[in-house]
């Protein structure tokens, strides 16, 4: 049975992202890689997205640019509040570009590896 690795040192742990197209896996693949860290937490951006119950736009058309924001900011917001509790962070699902910047700046800003 392979070894977890554990967190050794105090502040952030890393952020991991696993992206792709619908359907190839990445639900699987993200619960696996955060199975490997402890601690850990595997966040699906699907979660997050079908967490809109009024007002849904699907996620590809133009008019969703706000909900995909806010959607967005909550999952970095969740991720944020992960790692700065010392959890290495698997966050999965179909991450588009806005989101990435959104991550990679407030990792920066805390200095967390991305």
């Amino acid at each position: 049975m392979p070894r977890r690795r554990t967190r050794q040192t105090g502040g952030m742990a890393d952020l991991i992202v696993v992206t792709g197209p619908g359907g190839v896996g990445k639900s699987t693949v993200g619960r696996i890689v955060a199975s490997n860290f402890e601690p850990s937490a595997h966040l699906r951006m699907d979660d997050f997205l079908f967490s809109v119950v009024g007002g849904w736009v699907d996620p590809w058309r133009a008019d969703a640019s706000r909900q995909n924001d806010v959607v967005g900011r909550a999952a970095v917001g969740a991720a944020m509040q992960f790692l700065a509790g010392g959890y290495t962070v698997v966050l999965e699902g179909t991450v588009f570009p806005d989101v990435l910047e959104g991550l990679a700046a407030a990792c920066r800003e805390r200095e967390v590896s991305f």
